[in-house]
């Protein structure tokens, strides 16, 4: 299959935007507000609370790669002016974070998604990722 980066359609922002919703319910949730925050380090407070909730009330798997991923792709977006696209490949189709310019890009629900496993405990993945980020930027000036 040919790749392919699309624009995104207004049925993907709209989507993009319920995401964004329930990311910062999702914080509100686990006591972390995002709504005067830009920091990926809130994110991993509200992650690691997540992965030790034993309650029946902890949200399903789902509303964290999507809520989460999304809500630090936002964050990205308005820290370093990176774009939301829509990748299709031989992999499948997923929104993906576009570095301007550059052929680099970043998938942030599959980064969520690959840490959702109750044997994976790895943390601070979000402030480590805004590092990255930042770190190909500078190098790319």
């Amino acid at each position: 299959m040919e790749r392919k980066v699309d624009e995104l359609l207004p049925e993907a922002k709209n989507w993009i935007s319920r995401c964004l919703t329930l990311g910062l319910e999702t914080c509100e949730f686990y006591g972390t507000s995002m709504k005067n925050s830009q920091r990926p380090s809130d994110l991993d407070i509200v992650f690691k609370k997540w992965k030790l909730d034993t309650s029946p009330e902890k949200i399903a798997p789902n509303g964290i790669i999507n809520g989460l991923g999304i809500l630090f792709g936002e964050l990205m977006i308005e820290q370093f002016r990176l774009e939301w696209r829509i990748v299709t490949d031989d992999f499948g189709t997923e929104f993906a974070l576009i570095f301007p310019g550059t052929s680099r890009e970043i998938y942030p629900r599959d980064f969520v998604a690959k840490r959702i496993d109750p044997d994976n405990n790895e943390f601070g993945f979000f402030e480590a990722m805004q590092n990255l980020i930042k770190d190909e930027l500078s190098r790319n000036k």
